[in-house]
C-alpha cells in the first residue's frame, strides 16, 4: 500500500474505510491531501472512489473549518477530479501537459475508454488495449 493511501485511511470517518480507486491517480491523492491538510488538520473523509471513470472525493464532518476555508476544499476536491479525467488510472500518465517536473509522463492518448459491456474507465491507450477497453466515440 502507497504511503498516500495509508495516509488517507486514518481519515475516514467511519472504521473500515477504504479507498475504491486504482493507484495511478496516487499522485492527485497526494496533491490533495496536501492542500487539505494546509486548509483543515483534521479534515476527514467519507468516501473515495472511482465513479464514471473519474474520481470522486467526499469529505466527512471532520474539524471546525471557516466557511471560506471550506469552499477553498470543495475547489481542491473539484480541481483533482478534473485532473483525474485526465490521468491513466492504472499506471499515472497524464494528459495534460507541464506534469513531467514531478515525474508524470505526458500521453496523449489518455481518456475515457469503455469495456464492451460499457463500464467506463480513465485509461492510457496501452493500458486500455491490455484490458480490451477501446476509445470513446469522441476520441475515436
Amino acid at each position: 500500500m502507497s504511503d498516500i493511501r495509508t495516509k488517507l485511511e486514518k481519515r475516514f470517518d467511519r472504521p473500515g474505510g477504504y479507498i475504491e480507486c486504482s493507484d495511478g491517480w496516487d499522485w492527485i491523492l497526494e496533491e490533495l491531501h496536501e492542500k487539505l491538510v494546509f486548509l483543515d488538520r483534521k479534515y476527514t473523509i467519507l468516501q473515495v472512489k472511482e465513479k464514471f471513470g473519474t474520481l470522486r472525493f467526499y469529505l466527512g464532518e471532520g474539524g471546525k473549518t471557516k466557511n471560506v476555508a471550506v469552499l477553498l476544499m470543495h475547489d481542491a476536491i473539484r480541481y483533482a477530479e478534473d485532473m483525474s479525467a485526465h490521468t491513466c488510472e492504472l499506471c499515472g500518465n497524464c494528459s495534460l501537459v507541464g506534469y513531467s517536473e514531478r515525474g508524470i509522463e505526458y500521453d496523449k492518448t489518455v481518456g475515457l475508454k469503455f469495456s464492451e459491456y460499457g463500464w467506463r474507465r480513465t485509461l492510457c491507450d496501452t493500458c486500455a488495449k491490455d484490458l480490451g477497453y477501446r476509445a470513446s466515440r469522441e476520441d475515436d
